[in-house]
C-alpha cells in the first residue's frame, strides 16, 4: 500500500467514524427528549421513542423530533453506505492479494510458463 493509499484509507476510516459518533449523539438527543418530556427513563429503541414523542401536543416537540430524526436517517444511511463501501473495497483486495500470491508463486515455481 502505498503512502497515498495509506492516508486516503486512514481519511476514510475517520469520516466512518465521524459519522457514526453524528448518528449516536443525535439518538442520545432524542433520548434526552423523552426524559425531558416524561417518558421516565432513557428508551433504548428508536421506534418507541418517535411513537412517544409524535404524539405530544406540543407541535414544536413533534417538529424537533422529526428534525432529529431526519439528521439521524441521513448519518446512518451514510455510515452504512461507507461501510458497504468499504467491505467491498476489501473484498477486492483480498481477491486481488490472492491472485498477485498465485502468480508469484507460479513465477517462483516455473508453473506460470
Amino acid at each position: 500500500m502505498t503512502k497515498v493509499e495509506r492516508n486516503l484509507v486512514l481519511d476514510w476510516s475517520d469520516d466512518i467514524c465521524q459519522r457514526d459518533a453524528e448518528a449516536k449523539q443525535i439518538f442520545e438527543q432524542l433520548q434526552d427528549l423523552c426524559v425531558e418530556r416524561g417518558y421516565g427513563g432513557r428508551p433504548c429503541a428508536l421506534d418507541a421513542m418517535l411513537e412517544y414523542l409524535l404524539s405530544s401536543s406540543d407541535e414544536a416537540v413533534r417538529r424537533k423530533t422529526l428534525n432529529l430524526y431526519a439528521r439521524y436517517q441521513r448519518f446512518s444511511a451514510i455510515y452504512e453506505s461507507m461501510m458497504e463501501l468499504c467491505q467491498g473495497f476489501a473484498n477486492l483486495s483480498r481477491k486481488n492479494w490472492q491472485v498477485s500470491k498465485g502468480n508469484a508463486a507460479n513465477t517462483t515455481t516455473g508453473e506460470g510458463d
